[in-house]
């Protein structure tokens, strides 16, 4: 029988999405989330956090937060490098887990993760919102629906500016990142998840990437081309180093028409000109991720984003480093 209380949660970690992105989902969901203790090294902020989320109690040592009784769940929202032990001692405490995005910074902490999430009775999920987004369901219902035929191909460019002015790019542990990748690991990670969700595994690839502004990461730019296990080819192309010009634009295409895909919009084209635009607005899937963990937790449905998925995203970058390391493509196994 499902329980229907919330879910008593602590928070780890205080940072800018903790405050922007998970709060303001969790705060729409009082009735199944009650946030009970956070935690952050830095006191300024685990104070700033506590006041913001109604005067919890708050502590500087993530393990003191686990030792609590009535913490059922932990929100753990960290530098990526640090994932692989918050999410092993949370799990080893007893304790739910929702993790954010990328699930690791290494394919050798993803897999050490991946086997404790396996050995354990504890929900375990990554918060990885774009598996929840209108706009990706939406484009996934029409492929199925044969809406643009069979597909042949897909690309999505992505390119804008990400310097110093940004509160995100500030981050030190985003500069001076340890972990493959920085900022294409950190956003890109996000497109990987997209594109499984709408096209299926990657099979293999060949990547080049470079850095432009090094004063935001030692990578910030890629251009990936792989084929799925299906037989689709695909291209992604992302830079966060570009003067004078943005876009965000997914490129899908069928024997019969074309599909767009650009912010919350879904634009279906076909061979005879017509086209019609659809908009899927949401809060970015983050209120539906965080429904969905409730739902694993207090009732035993099924998680979308687990940590094998989150393994199988950072997999594909992981290679892909390699690939435009050694000058060789990649094949996943």
């Amino acid at each position: 029988m499902k329980n229907t209380e919330p879910v008593k949660l602590g928070i780890i970690g205080c940072g800018i999405a903790a405050k922007t992105l998970h709060y303001p989902a969790l705060n729409s969901l009082q009735d199944k989330f009650e946030i009970i203790a956070v935690c952050n090294h830095t006191e300024s902020k685990a104070k700033e956090f506590s006041k913001l989320v109604g005067g919890v109690p708050y502590t500087l040592d993530y393990k003191e937060l686990l030792a609590m009784e009535d913490v059922e769940a932990v929100d753990i929202v960290l530098p990526i490098h640090l994932n692989r032990l918050v999410i092993s001692d949370a799990l080893k405490a007893g304790k739910h887990v929702i993790a954010e995005k990328p699930i690791a910074g290494n394919l050798s902490d993803a897999r050490e993760i991946v086997e404790l999430a396996d050995g354990s009775k504890q929900v375990t999920m990554i918060a990885e919102n774009y598996r929840y987004r209108k706009v990706f369901q939406r484009a996934k219902d029409l492929i199925k629906s044969g809406a643009i035929g069979d597909l042949n191909s897909f690309s999505w460019n992505i390119y804008y500016k990400f310097d110093e002015n940004n509160e995100y790019a500030r981050t030190q542990w985003r500069i001076d990142h340890k972990y493959e990748g920085g900022i294409i690991t950190d956003a890109g990670v996000h497109n990987i998840a997209a594109l499984r969700l709408l096209f299926g595994d990657i099979a293999s690839g060949y990547a080049l990437v470079w850095s432009i502004n090094p004063a935001i990461g030692r990578a910030d730019s890629i251009k990936l081309n792989f084929k799925t296990t299906s037989g689709i080819n695909g291209t992604f192309n992302m830079s966060a180093s570009v003067e004078g010009y943005s876009e965000n634009r997914l490129l899908i295409f069928g024997n019969r028409g074309t599909i767009t895909v650009e912010e919350n919009d879904v634009v279906v084209m076909n061979s005879e000109g017509e086209s019609y635009k659809e908009s899927m607005i949401d809060d970015g899937g983050f209120k539906a991720q965080f429904e969905n963990f409730y739902d694993a937790v207090q009732g035993g449905g099924e998680v979308v984003s687990t940590f094998k998925e989150a393994y199988k995203d950072i997999e594909i970058l992981m290679n892909a480093y390699l690939s435009a390391e050694r000058g060789v493509p990649f094949k996943i196994k």
